[in-house]
């Protein structure tokens, strides 16, 4: 009878602690009353979207609504583009011709001053750029061929130092993704190479060339990169993203023929965790968030026809639970985006035609109660 006794406690304890969730939220088209058709956003953790319709716009999600006093940054369409906020602002950033623009968003949505000319790119080798902010700093950087460059620039928008290189790069090896995330005092910057060249074989779904790699940096606080730091991740592997806790990070990445790896990496790059293999199907462009609990992983599943997954995973790989399976499809990894912070997870979705944001709720998981999954 102890012994009985003893088996019913456990269970009526193990009962006693909440399981972790993800509550459906609010799903609306991001622009109100849009007839135009959007594409290619970037979304930042403070409700700042970035998108392209006829011409480059900015604006910020306010309550879980519509936006309806939308910015025009450029009079076309950008190539690409990012967000990352300091406090109660945000800075946006896009490429367009053969220029690198950004732009501060204020708390109120509005441009707060004016934009801010970054760098003269070269349209034809300059596809990808990122952007990630630390405590006080943002560091944008962007490809250029087999090159990557930076600029570092303070909470207020000046530019504290600007075309520092990240890596010499190698002759014939090009690069394409890159991604950046930072614990708040360094950037860890991730990209990848290969002899396909992006301008003309980018990365759809799959990544053209087995030869491709997958490289890390530590940046500091000043932009500066530590060259000792440099190292690849993986091979016959590409399309990083990268996320922070606030500590570590967590990379992840396509392998070559699909199934998405990720690995764990600890701050300056001192450590770091064996390579993860976290699904392995066809399963291409993983974005990669930090929700204040646990990692938010999505990328598009093209067993059949391309379908949007994402989990909910702690840097263990080990799923806690599903989030939007299946719900969208149709489009590829750069059509849609995903953050997350302050009690929400939201995903910007291509809907027929139109950008739809998908809001969930989250709730701390608690320690040790996960589950390992593979697709």
């Amino acid at each position: 009878m102890p012994a009985t006794r003893h088996v019913k406690v456990l269970i009526l304890m193990f009962i006693a602690i909440p399981l972790s969730a993800a509550t459906m939220g609010p799903n609306f088209q991001l622009v109100a009353q849009s007839q135009m058709q959007e594409s290619l956003p970037s979304i930042g953790v403070d409700g700042v979207v970035v998108w392209n319709d006829s011409v480059a716009r900015a604006g910020r999600v306010a309550s879980a609504q519509p936006i309806s006093d939308a910015t025009e940054l450029a009079a076309g369409p950008y190539r690409d583009s990012g967000v990352a906020s300091i406090g109660d602002e945000s800075m946006v950033i896009f490429i367009r011709n053969d220029d690198l623009w950004g732009q501060r968003i204020g708390a109120d949505g509005k441009p707060a001053g004016a934009p801010i000319y970054l760098a003269f790119t070269d349209s034809r080798h300059s596809q990808r750029i990122a952007i990630a902010a630390s405590r006080d700093r943002y560091l944008v950087v962007r490809s250029a061929s087999s090159v990557i460059s930076g600029s570092i620039l303070d909470a207020a928008g000046n530019i504290l130092d600007f075309s520092i290189g990240m890596t010499g790069g190698e002759y014939g090896r090009y690069v394409e993704r890159i991604s950046a995330a930072s614990n708040g005092d360094e950037f860890l910057l991730v990209w990848d190479t290969s002899t396909s060249e992006p301008w003309s074989t980018p990365c759809a779904l799959a990544c053209p060339g087995e030869d491709r790699d997958v490289h890390a940096v530590i940046v500091g606080n000043d932009g500066h990169p530590r060259p000792e730091t440099e190292r690849i991740l993986a091979s016959g592997a590409g399309d990083p993203d990268v996320a922070s806790n606030g500590h570590d990070y967590f990379v992840t990445w396509s392998r070559f023929g699909g199934g998405l790896t990720g690995q764990k990496i600890g701050a300056g790059l001192a450590t770091a965790g064996e390579p993860i293999t976290i699904t392995t199907g066809r399963d291409f462009g993983s974005h990669v968030a930090w929700d204040g609990a646990l990692y938010d992983l999505a990328w598009i599943h093209a067993d059949n026809s391309p379908v949007l997954m994402s989990d909910r995973i702690n840097d263990s790989g080990a799923v806690v639970e599903p989030l939007l399976n299946g719900i969208f499809g149709g489009f590829q990894s750069r059509d849609f985006d995903l953050t997350a912070g302050g009690g929400n997870i939201v995903f910007a979705v291509p809907v027929a035609g139109h950008l739809r944001l998908q809001y969930l709720s989250v709730t701390p998981a608690p320690v040790g109660r996960v589950r390992s999954v593979r697709h």
